[in-house]
Order: structure tokens, then sequence, then C-alpha cells
């Protein structure tokens, strides 16, 4: 579960195009929501007021017709895209190391997110461009 504080994003994905049911010509309703949660990153911008740079996107699914979710970077991980490539950049780019950025997001942004936990996501990510390395 992430903070409360953190600002949330509502994504509400609704089907589309169902096809009406062979047997009664109705058209099929939702049987249930699927609800996940990313910890994101809002990259830091020149502005008037001062705001937060990380918020959480909720993308809520409804269930049923055989539709799903859009799959996630990671399966079974809070990372989204837009913190992975801020983890890449800052740390292989800026040279910021691992604990530095636990204490950013601790102290900037009010999020616990562990440097072990970190490197492997990293780890993860890597793995998934090494087809791009070649």
């Amino acid at each position: 579960m992430l903070p409360e504080h953190l600002e949330r994003q509502t994504v509400v994905i609704e089907p589309e195009g169902l096809k009406p049911c062979a047997h009664c010509g109705g058209t099929p309703g939702c049987i249930g929501e699927e609800v996940t949660e990313e910890l994101e990153y809002v990259p830091a911008k020149v502005v008037s007021d001062a705001s937060s740079g990380a918020s959480t996107l909720v993308v809520v699914g409804a269930r049923g017709a055989g539709r799903t979710l859009a799959p996630r970077l990671l399966p079974q991980s809070k990372l989204g895209l837009a913190l992975a490539v801020y983890l890449l950049l800052a740390r292989f780019d800026d040279h910021v190391a691992y604990y530095t950025l636990e204490r950013i997001f601790r102290e900037r942004h009010g999020v616990e997110v562990p440097r072990q936990q970190m490197v492997q996501w990293v780890e993860q990510v890597a793995f998934l461009l090494q087809p791009w390395s070649s």
C-alpha cells in the first residue's frame, strides 16, 4: 500500500466494442473491476507554485468480456514507466547513488523506496532492454 498523502490520478478504462450476447442479444455488463496502483514520478518543472514530484497512478479497469488491463512494465510491481526512466537516468546519466535516491524519495516526497528495491527494478529493466543492446 502506498502512502495516503500522495496525489492520486485515476484512469478508468471502459470496455469498447462489446458484441451482443449470442443467446439473449443484450450487451454484456460489468462483472467487477480490477484496481492497480503504480508509483510514478513527475519530473520537476519550473512553475509559479511548488508541487510534489511524486504521485500515484491508480488504474481501474472493468473486468469481464475478456478485456484486461494493459500489461505493466514489471508484472507484480508498483514501478511505473516514468519512475523507471527517472531511476535509470538518475543512476547512470547523473551518477546519483541509490542511497541518495532513497533519501531524496523519503525527504522530498515522503515515499519509502528502499535502495534494494531500486536495484532489483533496474536489474529487471536492464534485462528487458537487452535485445536493444546488441
